[in-house]
């Protein structure tokens, strides 16, 4: 009996945590390959990552990599507005895997939320998204898709996406490589917090995956760094 009483205990510690995380809004992305030449034998078809932190806010940046312009009142042009959603896995449990199992994606799209449901259409800078579980990293770029979006009644948003996107992977002894393709769809709930969301954009954008417009032998290559380094943005999310 004692050892049920033990036990009983962490299942109890992830109920309850997971019952707060509305306050921090949560998201979950599925991946799949689109390589229709090669099919593995093992593992899952469909690679799913969630994450238990998502925010969101709305300014009129005139660039979608600024960060540091506040929210906009009213009366800015709607046309002009930027909606910024940006997730990540809470990493909890740091004992597990060593703390090092973790993701962060961000979306940038044109026009404010609406209370009914409002599609946006995905270009190549919507989206970046990362994931590192150990010593692999993966990374993705959006190429076109579609989000959909709604405000709720009680100032949160619910939205859904499915799109096309570039994939990349970290080797010692190359750096980034590949140029892999997968589809992305996935759901979310986000709560209006700028500053949290702002340092998940910061990570998703680093190490050549600005919202920028580089050069093209700069995008999506990671050439600004010295690539047989680990990514910066393998430290632990904070």
């Amino acid at each position: 009996m004692a050892l049920v009483r033990t036990a009983a205990g962490p299942r109890f510690l992830l109920c309850f945590l997971l019952t707060m995380s509305g306050c921090t809004g949560s998201g979950r992305v599925s991946i799949i390959s689109t390589n229709l030449r090669e099919l593995p034998s093992t593992g899952p078809l469909v690679k799913t990552l969630d994450a238990q932190r998502c925010f969101f806010w709305i300014d009129s940046s005139p660039t979608t990599g600024d960060t540091t312009v506040s929210d906009t009142s009213p009366e800015t042009a709607p046309a002009l507005q930027r909606l910024y959603i940006a997730m990540e896995s809470a990493n909890l449990f740091q004992f597990l895997d060593n703390g090092k199992r973790r993701m962060a994606m961000s979306l940038v799209l044109r026009g404010s939320p609406k209370s009914g449901p409002h599609s946006y259409k995905v270009d190549r800078q919507s989206l970046r998204m990362i994931q590192h579980s150990g010593y692999n990293h993966t990374r993705w770029a959006s190429l076109n898709g579609i989000v959909s979006v709604r405000r709720e009644a009680d100032g949160s948003i619910r939205g859904r996406f499915k799109m096309a996107a570039k994939q990349q992977h970290f080797l010692i002894t190359t750096g980034w490589t590949g140029r892999q393709h997968a589809l992305l769809v996935g759901e979310f709930c986000a709560v209006h917090n700028p500053e949290a969301g702002r340092r998940i954009i910061e990570l998703t954008e680093s190490d050549g995956m600005a919202r920028t417009r580089p050069t093209k032998s700069q995008q999506f290559s990671g050439v600004a760094r010295d690539t047989r380094k680990p990514p910066p943005a393998s430290t632990p999310l904070k």
